[in-house]
């Protein structure tokens, strides 16, 4: 009879134990949030949320440390976010699609930023990033590769600049032929295409992306239908990339390197000049051109030669073509 007090104190202590080890959730104004191991995550936000809205650094009396994933995800009327210096990692998606949102400020403690974190949050102009998420590669992973950060026109294409940098979001539809992606903006280095940012643009024949691109977000190119060449960074000459990008079809001839990279040594016969070839008299001599060394050669005219054991070939009828060699 005397054991059974004993009994109902285990019991007693083993319920305290597995409440307090426990997941609780509950909500503060327009948050919603659960609390494990003693501290706070935000897990959810009202989407009739508006204005202005500030995190708390602590609910219940205890520390936010984190933004769960898509925790705002949707909230359009929001314009203003302030996070507190408790918080330490976002979570992905964590505030996609805040249409609404123009500034927000993201305190030093945050070590961790989910991908997506800001994908079409377009009209956010003002954002504090700690110095590790401030590189071109972390700025088109958090914001879905330029679908962030606002945006500016220089036709055919929209822009968003950030932290000095730009990032081409989208281009015109209707644009056609060629396009030059320039290497500056407004003063500033393009380092990022976004993703789909070339989407149905089925006019454009020719690309043009300069070498201090270091950031394209998938199917940049797709349903490029008429597209014929891309002129694209080193890092992107590759068949999986081809097809990340939707441009797998022009995989390899109908890729080329930005001019400021030089790979090979100056080969070509540069006009006026003419080309003299030697051999037996009356041996046939096949001159193949190719207008770049990373792209297969093609026959361009098949000459004899002379009496004399030479022939002169006036290169003018080649004038398109750069490179000139004579088939083995």
């Amino acid at each position: 009879m005397m054991r059974k007090p004993v009994m109902h104190s285990i019991w007693l202590v083993w319920l305290l134990s597995v409440l307090s080890s426990s997941v609780h959730a509950g909500t503060h104004g327009d948050l919603t949030y659960e609390i494990a191991e003693g501290q706070v995550a935000i897990t959810d936000c009202s989407q009739s949320a508006e204005g202005k809205l500030f995190i708390p650094n602590e609910i219940v009396g205890l520390p936010v440390t984190s933004i769960g994933d898509g925790a705002f995800y949707g909230c359009e009327s929001l314009t203003l976010i302030t996070i507190p210096d408790s918080v330490t990692s976002i979570g992905d998606e964590a505030f996609y699609y805040c249409t609404s949102l123009t500034s927000i400020t993201i305190p030093d403690s945050v070590t961790s930023i989910g991908d997506r974190a800001f994908e079409w949050c377009r009209n956010l102009y003002s954002i504090n990033l700690p110095k590790q998420f401030q590189s071109a590669s972390e700025v088109m992973r958090i914001s879905a590769g330029g679908y962030a950060f606002g945006h500016g026109f220089r036709e055919p294409l929209a822009y968003g600049k950030i932290y000095n940098q730009i990032v081409i979001t989208t281009c015109s539809t209707v644009a056609k032929g060629e396009l030059i992606i320039p290497n500056e903006i407004e003063g500033l280095p393009v380092t990022g295409i976004g993703k789909a940012a070339f989407f149905n643009c089925r006019w454009l024949t020719s690309i043009t992306i300069p070498e201090g691109v270091i950031r394209i977000g998938s199917s940049a190119f797709n349903l490029c239908s008429r597209l014929t060449s891309i002129t694209i960074p080193e890092a992107y000459h590759s068949p999986s990339e081809a097809s990340r990008l939707g441009i797998l079809h022009l995989w390899p001839d109908g890729f080329s390197l930005p001019s400021s990279v030089n790979r090979n040594p100056e080969l070509s016969i540069r006009l006026p000049l003419q080309l003299i070839l030697t051999g037996a008299q009356n041996a046939e001599a096949v001159i193949e051109v190719t207008e770049s060394l990373n792209q297969p050669w093609a026959e361009w005219r098949t000459v004899v030669i002379g009496e004399d054991g030479w022939i002169k070939i006036d290169l003018d009828e080649g004038t398109e073509r750069r490179f000139y060699r004579v088939r083995e």
